[in-house]
């Protein structure tokens, strides 16, 4: 028997700031309702009080069996949600977020779904909320995120009757967002094949990236990873 190898490369590409995160609503929270006041794009709200955001409406529609809804938001491309909180006294924080299907929707789809995070500290504090901390199913999630309607966002602090808000958008990743567009191709033995990896920095901040296979031992193709 001849086992003749494989040459794999992967070539990594810069995803633009608008592909990696899009904000929720305006930034200066003109269409939220929930807040006192709003002071360079910050929302001021009382602990407790609850912010919300309404997607306008659109069109829904059937193709076949898959249901297109254009009177929400698709959130399905991203990894989570992120925000900064401002607490002006030191101490802790419980911060609610949830997001809900349309009413006509609520039938097929998880109606809401909903995650409470911890923080702590003074000042503005980045808050990054993953999809798996929802309390809504992996086989559940999906379809739900492809509704998104009304978003929800409450703070609660002893140490804090007032709190803010800013920055509201969905996020590909906390920290780098990683996307192969193309993820199998075929080649004959011998072969060489090249697969493009997008590399995008969420934070707005420099950052060093460098990518490299896990290896396990026994591998069967030559791998590297090149700069575009």
């Amino acid at each position: 028997m001849i086992l003749r190898c494989i040459s794999l490369a992967l070539t990594m590409v810069s995803l633009a700031q608008s592909e990696l995160r899009t904000p929720v609503g305006r930034n200066d929270f003109s269409d939220w309702t929930g807040f006192s006041k709003v002071r360079k794009n910050e929302a001021h709200f009382s602990s407790g009080t609850s912010l919300a955001y309404t997607y306008p409406d659109g069109e829904h529609h059937w193709h076949g069996f898959k249901a297109y809804y254009g009177h929400a938001c698709d959130w399905s491309p991203y990894a989570g949600v992120a925000f900064e909180v401002y607490l002006k006294k030191d101490g802790d924080a419980e911060v609610t977020f949830s997001f809900a299907v349309a009413e006509q929707d609520a039938d097929l789809l998880r109606p809401v779904s909903t995650a409470t995070v911890q923080v702590s500290g003074k000042g503005w504090i980045p808050v990054t909320i993953p999809w798996e901390l929802f309390d809504v199913f992996e086989g559940q999630r999906g379809s739900a995120l492809q509704a998104v309607k009304t978003v929800t966002i409450s703070a609660t602090s002893e140490r804090n009757e007032t709190l803010r808000l800013r920055n509201v958008h969905v996020t590909k990743g906390e920290l780098l967002a990683l996307e192969a567009p193309v993820q199998g191709r075929s080649v004959e033995g011998g072969g060489a094949v090249e697969y493009e990896v997008q590399v995008g920095n969420t934070t707005g901040k420099k950052q060093n990236v460098q990518l490299m296979f896990s290896k396990y031992g026994w591998e069967s193709m030559v791998a590297s990873v090149e700069p575009s």
